[in-house]
């Protein structure tokens, strides 16, 4: 979505405006930075763009993929620590047919792969960057494989120095992999599915967290990046005061206070049919029940498919 002002009027599909408010709840629940390069990105025009970046910096929010000058866009995102630097790019397929203004085409990045590989040489060898991390809006739409050309894409840009790339847009968890080529080694999170949405068919209520291990021999001056953990999350949706709320929940650790109450109270672990389990800020038919527990099985035959 953008977030362009309430001036702009507040919009859903095919064009999305949102609050400027969401921004500020990202920033107070504990997100750094964002990937506003998306087929959404020009939904509130040229305009709309620099609006959003405006407020997601109001809001102590950074981006990337979305820019308001060429020189900004080049950068990317920078960030710096344990003597770690690390460079952030966004790219994505399109914008749903909206063209970007003639001499302003550094408003959105586009996948463009001479340009991601003057981007990846710059950030490597100019800016001397340990790590490239790109966001790449590919794929197809609830397709929980990536499609021949991600994997394709993939490939090329790991072999042009890429070391992880993070998948968006298909709104459902793909696999993560490995891939090795004659020049580079790299991890790819195909896509990390639904983090929040109001999609509710199969597989669109999920989403997929995946922390990071970023280690660097300053000896050799290699960094090495790997998987240390994951943690699936469910979005539930319910009505409260008659109007719906939504919940980003960790699928494992809600399943285990789920047990733990049901023990506690002496019942069955599964409720039983038209009967609601009550917790603090939760509530949950066994229909929610029964789909919390194919998440959790769901995501791990899906997410580690390819990985070795």
């Amino acid at each position: 979505t953008t977030l362009a002002g309430v001036e702009k009027g507040f919009s859903g599909y095919p064009r999305f405006n949102s609050p400027v408010e969401l921004a500020v709840a990202l920033k107070d629940s504990g997100f750094d930075l964002l990937f506003t390069a998306n087929n959404h990105s020009m939904d509130s025009g040229a305009d709309g763009v620099i609006k959003t970046i405006e407020n997601l910096e109001a809001a102590g929010l950074s981006y990337a993929g979305t820019a308001r000058s060429q020189e900004e866009k080049e950068r990317g995102f920078v960030f710096f620590q344990n003597n770690i630097k690390i460079i952030f790019y966004a790219y994505t397929y399109g914008t749903n047919g909206i063209p970007l203004p003639s001499g302003r085409d550094y408003l959105v990045s586009l996948i463009d792969e001479e340009r991601i590989k003057s981007d990846v040489y710059r950030a490597k060898n100019i800016e001397k960057a340990d790590l490239v991390i790109v966001s790449m809006h590919w794929g197809n739409e609830y397709e929980r494989l990536p499609a021949e050309g991600q994997r394709k894409l993939a490939e090329w840009l790991i072999d042009s120095g890429v070391d992880v790339i993070i998948g968006t847009h298909p709104h459902v968890i793909q696999p993560a992999e490995v891939i090795r080529t004659e020049n580079s080694e790299g991890l790819v999170l195909y896509s990390l599915g639904n983090f929040i949405s109001n999609q509710r068919w199969r597989y669109t209520d999920a989403g997929i967290v995946v922390y990071l291990q970023i280690t660097k021999n300053h000896a050799l001056n290699e960094v090495e990046v790997s998987i240390q953990d994951t943690t699936p999350t469910w979005v539930h949706k319910f009505l409260e005061d008659g109007r719906w709320k939504f919940k980003v929940l960790p699928v494992e650790e809600t399943l285990l206070e789920e047990t733990l109450n049901a023990e506690s109270t002496g019942e069955d672990k599964k409720p039983s049919p038209g009967e609601n389990i009550l917790l603090p800020e939760k509530k949950f038919s066994p229909q929610d029940y029964e789909r919390l527990e194919e998440v959790l099985w769901e995501t791990k035959e899906i997410f580690w498919r390819y990985f070795q």
